[in-house]
């Protein structure tokens, strides 16, 4: 008996892992003002910073964790900021002070930020890209491994799609738009 309590323990914790570390493809079909949502979640906020508009987003476990390139460009960095903290990443004041991996995207039409943030439990992120690679809306972007908070900066000028507590796909739901 002890012995198939622990097999079917091991058995969901394996099944966990790999429901958790999902990623299911972006969508394809765009129209080209659309910015895609870089991941999925709930909008916690939006927070107007005087020249931009970050776009805060808090994952639950059962998210899809990965996360995906919201406009068509070229990469212009890729940064692991190891300065930070691991503080708990649904404390949004605390929690922009952790490292994360800032991938900065330059489009047509002006430069987006993508802020991978490790919270508390997570003390991995990844990046599938590098840069000067181009990009286009939908592919994967990385991953962070039992992360919690994928925030978007996008500069003045774009018309924000979403509000707070709307749950959001990534690569699949517009986020923003380009007015124009």
């Amino acid at each position: 008996m002890v012995l198939v309590c622990v097999l079917l323990i091991v058995f969901i914790a394996v099944a966990f892992v790999i429901y958790f570390h999902r990623i299911p493809s972006g969508y394809s079909e765009w129209n080209e003002l659309d910015i895609a949502s870089p991941s999925y979640g709930i909008v916690h906020s939006i927070v107007d910073t005087g020249s931009s508009y970050i776009i805060i987003t808090l994952l639950s476990p059962l998210d899809v964790h990965a996360q995906y390139v919201p406009m068509d460009g070229v990469v212009s960095g890729v940064e692991y900021d190891r300065t930070g903290r691991f503080s708990i990443a649904y404390t949004v004041d605390k929690s922009i002070h952790n490292e994360k991996m800032i991938t900065t995207i330059s489009t047509s039409r002006g430069t987006i930020k993508v802020y991978q943030i490790a919270g508390m439990v997570t003390r991995h992120i990844v990046s599938y890209l590098s840069s000067a690679e181009r990009v286009r809306r939908g592919e994967k972007l990385g991953m962070i491994c039992l992360g919690s908070r994928v925030d978007l900066e996008l500069p003045y000028g774009v018309l924000i799609r979403v509000k707070a507590g709307d749950v959001i796909r990534g690569g699949r739901d517009v986020i923003a738009s380009w007015s124009v």
